[in-house]
């Protein structure tokens, strides 16, 4: 009997392991991880316009008057550092007067402002009676309400008195009336002259006195410290001494 032929394994097997190694080279190929570059992270930030600077006046213009608050006021004027209050001398505040001796000695002081170097506010009493002494220097803008010891100085127009005030941005040479009723007189001084108002009894806030019996005397300086001042006198002052005090006023 013959013996049938038989067929090699070997070949086909070899053929199914080759047939396992390509796929599995192709899957790897599919799943291999690639190795990148390392990217630099880039943060993205913006970049803020370039604000102008402002046009702002490095120099007081010549048709300003002295203490307008304005554009570049710091570089004119610098900031205040010191603010410690000292005694003023007349010759520093401009004017002289001849007062009764039985008001006492006369002081004044001088409390610099916070804001511009150099401002600030002027104050002065008799020691022995009620008449007070108010002066502003006009780059003294420190925040506080109307208060008629700030005044600039007076000025009479065809329809009445005004005082002078602080200028302010939107306005260069402000002006407040004085009410028709509340003007006493305007006394001659030595070389000038003062206008004398009287209080006037209200409830409202007001910047004039509120008490019918006070006086108050504004009169303006050429050459002080500043373009004017301001004396009260209380009820209780004889108003003939007070008068003969305001002609006995000379300013420099």
């Amino acid at each position: 009997m013959k013996s049938k032929k038989r067929t090699p394994v070997i070949l086909p097997a070899l053929s199914f392991l080759f047939a396992l190694a390509a796929l599995a080279i192709a899957l790897y190929g599919l799943w291999r991880p690639t190795t990148q570059e390392p990217v630099a992270q880039v943060i993205q930030t913006e970049t803020p316009e370039p604000t102008a600077k402002p046009a702002n006046i490095s120099r007081k213009p010549e048709d300003l008057p002295e203490g307008i608050y304005y554009e570049g006021a710091y570089e004119e004027w610098g900031r205040a550092t010191d603010v410690t209050s000292r005694f003023a001398t007349m010759e520093e505040l401009g004017f002289t007067f001849t007062a009764p001796a039985s008001w006492g000695e006369a002081v004044f002081t001088f409390q610099p402002g916070r804001i511009f170097a150099g401002g600030g506010t002027y104050s002065g009493n008799f020691l022995s009676t009620s008449v007070q002494f108010s002066a502003l220097v006009p780059r003294y803008v420190e925040g506080r309400e109307g208060y008629i010891g700030d005044a600039l100085g007076y000025e009479k127009r065809e329809d009445g008195y005004v005082l002078k005030w602080i200028p302010s941005a939107d306005k260069l040479f402000p002006v407040i009336p004085v009410p028709a009723d509340q003007v006493v007189d305007e006394i001659k001084t030595k070389n000038g002259s003062a206008l004398v108002i009287r209080g006037k009894a209200t409830e409202d806030m007001s910047f004039f006195p509120t008490d019918p019996r006070e006086r108050v005397a504004i009169f303006n300086i050429s050459n002080g410290a500043t373009p004017a001042g301001v004396f009260f006198a209380a009820p209780d002052v004889p108003a003939i001494e007070f008068r003969a005090f305001l002609e006995s006023l000379e300013t420099k």
